[in-house]
């Protein structure tokens, strides 16, 4: 969770940035501005779908917890954590998997929008 919530802020903190040349023109930040809107968009419906899987995933973890707590009942109910728990670990890896994707593409985003910042700020459109 804590790196959902540095993902969000990596893709809508400000960015501090020294002034750089203008290099771009006008028509061509105008075709970044647009990308980089697009790719906000995007990354924020992965950020907020990614979210809302980690609750579920919470949830089936208390589940996971209650099998483990009742595996000695039986052998049925030792089958059944092994099997839960398995299952958990998997959700686990690939949600993280997941996760780091996500996180490596708000770099991505955010090595683009230092690039507009730069040279885009005060370019007129």
């Amino acid at each position: 969770m804590q790196k959902s919530v540095l993902l969000t802020s990596a893709l809508f903190g400000a960015i501090m940035l020294a002034p750089a040349a203008q290099a771009m023109s006008s028509s061509e930040c105008a075709v970044l501005s647009a990308q980089l809107n697009k790719t906000a968009m995007q990354l924020s419906k992965e950020n907020a779908a990614l979210k809302s899987e980690k609750v579920t995933i919470d949830e089936f973890g208390y589940e996971v917890d209650d099998a483990v707590e009742q595996a000695n009942f039986s052998a049925e109910h030792n089958a059944r954590a092994i099997e839960l728990k398995a299952e958990f670990d998997e959700l686990k890896i690939d949600y993280n998997a997941r996760l780091n994707a996500l996180s490596a593409k708000a770099s991505e985003f955010t090595v683009k929008k230092q690039t507009f910042d730069s040279e885009c700020k005060t370019t007129k459109k």
